[in-house]
């Protein structure tokens, strides 16, 4: 079975557009959050659109498109990043096989892995891996990322962004 993905039209505005979409759900962009997030995804655009909405929140982002590069940068630096969120289905490194070498380098550091597959991995099997949260696709990240990271300074009430 294929998955196929789509995030519509790409527009060359996205800024603008979080910019609106944060001023209607009464959000100001919190800049001075000290908290550094990895995303990994081998799509670039989903990679540059969850880094612009990040960086719109006040994070500080990195967004790969290889998860063996990924490995590679937290190998080079274990303490960078205070969360990464990845994609479940890439080459080379799946998701999963992701989060278990980040657990085995840099053991705590939180994990959000996202994906089209509903079963892919057992609750168990991803709180072994250091997943803090599973989701699917639609890529509602600002309750987990709220929850996991200490001073997420977005309320979670605003879960659609």
């Amino acid at each position: 079975m294929t998955v196929k993905r789509s995030l519509g039209p790409f527009d060359p505005k996205p800024r603008e557009q979080l910019a609106i979409a944060g001023e209607e759900a009464g959000l100001a962009s919190s800049p001075g959050l000290k908290e550094h997030i990895l995303i990994v995804d081998d799509e670039k655009r989903i990679v540059q659109i969850g880094q612009e909405m990040l960086e719109h929140l006040g994070y500080q982002v990195t967004g790969l498109t290889s998860s063996m590069e990924a490995l590679e940068s937290v190998r080079r630096q274990p303490q960078q990043y205070d969360l990464v969120i990845t994609d479940f289905t890439m080459p080379q490194m799946n998701g999963l096989e992701l989060a278990g070498e980040l657990n085995r380098l840099s053991p705590g550091m939180p994990i959000i892995l996202y994906t089209a597959k509903s079963k892919a991995v057992s609750p168990e099997k991803a709180k072994k891996l250091g997943i803090k949260d599973y989701r699917g696709m639609h890529l509602t990240l600002v309750p987990p990322i709220c929850s996991i990271l200490p001073h997420g300074g977005i309320s979670q009430d605003h879960a659609g962004i």
